[in-house]
């Protein structure tokens, strides 16, 4: 089979590198014939530019001025929620862009706003396509707290500095990661700082927390912050696209 096409739609490189890979390790699981070391030849990212397999927020919302693509602000007889319009122009830039597409992934950060969550689903509903899927992804509050939900101590330095925030905060920052909800960074509950504190600017450290743990651990501690959420719709909405035997 021809590899599919996938879309991400997010702020940055750092949430299409996380929410790629665990969509994949998702088909991974959940697929017989998909592996890792071959899961390129059944699914394909791409943005609108050759240079980007993602395309980012702003990129979309530029491009649909561009192409004329307007989204009106009423969905199914309602007034549009906080990202509503924003992720109806997604879905069309990718459709004009990527005509090919077989899911297009809308990933945000809640920012604490859980109208955001409901503005997508409204976007979503006003799909009508059985060629593609739309998924979900409104890491709460912060993209941060799903790399928490990821991070177990690997050594006597890491056991230490998870002590000292369980001191300092009255809780255990990774199995009850949706608690740190501040919204700047530098506030004592951002998960922002408490992530930062914990991976000491290791890049790699902190791709492990996704790439590495395993799933089941990411859904026991990802009720709370939607990566559960985000992980179930892979599920239920893009494993289908590989029902049947391999061809």
């Amino acid at each position: 089979m021809m590899p599919l096409s996938f879309v991400v739609v997010c702020e940055a490189h750092a949430d299409f590198e996380m929410a790629a890979a665990l969509a994949d390790r998702t088909l991974c699981e959940s697929v017989d014939w998909i592996e890792p070391q071959v899961i390129d030849s059944y699914r394909r990212y791409k943005g609108i530019r050759p240079e980007s397999p993602f395309l980012t927020w702003a990129e979309s919302s530029t491009v649909a001025k561009k192409l004329g693509r307007r989204a009106h602000g009423h969905f199914q007889g309602k007034l549009g929620d906080l990202d509503a319009i924003a992720g109806r122009k997604a879905i069309l830039v990718v459709l004009d862009c990527v005509p090919e597409v077989k899911t297009i992934f809308l990933i945000r950060d809640s920012d604490g706003l859980t109208a955001r969550k409901t503005g997508l689903n409204q976007a979503r509903t006003e799909v009508k396509a059985t060629d593609f899927v739309v998924v979900i992804g409104v890491a709460h509050c912060k993209r941060e707290a799903w790399v928490l939900a990821g991070f177990d101590p690997r050594d006597e330095e890491e056991h230490r500095l998870i002590g000292e925030l369980r001191q300092e905060l009255g809780f255990h920052p990774c199995e009850q990661n949706h608690q740190l909800h501040a919204i700047h960074d530098d506030d004592k509950r951002s998960a922002k700082r408490v992530l930062t504190l914990l991976i000491r600017g290791d890049r790699d450290r902190e791709a492990s927390c996704w790439r590495e743990t395993p799933l089941h651990s990411l859904h026991l501690r990802g009720t709370e912050n939607d990566l559960l959420n985000f992980l179930n719709e892979v599920k239920d909405r893009v494993v289908p696209l590989f029902s049947g035997p391999r061809t």
